[in-house]
């Protein structure tokens, strides 16, 4: 049943320039549920096939988010502190031994026939160059917002 939902969801379009990914996406609900569903950083974040686990903890107005995510010889973990926004969510570095950037702006837009999702990434490794590691971001993003369309539509 997942295959064929997932197969049904929408993709989105995703493009890039020197260290942001951005992707955009149209969803079949209303902005109210595409919210509600990414109020859970936790939820959103397992959806990324590079993050193994995330836990979330209130600071404040904001949350501080643990990520563990795959790493080339081992997990890399970052902190980023995540704060409600005007029709979305930011998360910003706080502190990683092997991220160097960790900037997402998530701002959802209600549509006529749906909502607007846009995503601008930008993660950046210590030991590793922007190309080694945008298209692996690219891809990744990619798989989550697909995984976010389908749970929606279903």
């Amino acid at each position: 049943m997942f295959l064929l939902t997932a197969a049904l969801a929408a993709s989105p379009t995703v493009t890039t320039d020197a260290h942001v990914v951005h992707a955009d996406l149209h969803l079949d609900a209303p902005a109210d549920a595409v919210l509600a569903l990414l109020a859970d950083p936790t939820q959103v974040a397992l959806l990324s096939p590079d993050v193994r686990s995330a836990r979330s903890t209130a600071a404040g107005a904001c949350d501080n988010v643990v990520y563990r995510t795959t790493g080339l010889l081992q997990p890399y973990e970052a902190t980023v502190e995540r704060c409600v926004t005007d029709g979305g969510w930011t998360e910003h570095l706080v502190a990683s031994e092997a991220f160097t950037a960790w900037d997402v702006a998530w701002t959802v837009a209600e549509e006529a026939d749906g909502t607007h999702l846009r995503v601008a990434l930008r993660v950046d490794l210590w030991a590793l160059p922007g190309v080694v590691v945008q298209p692996r971001v690219v891809r990744s993003l990619t798989i989550q917002l697909e995984k976010l369309s389908a749970l929606l539509d279903g």
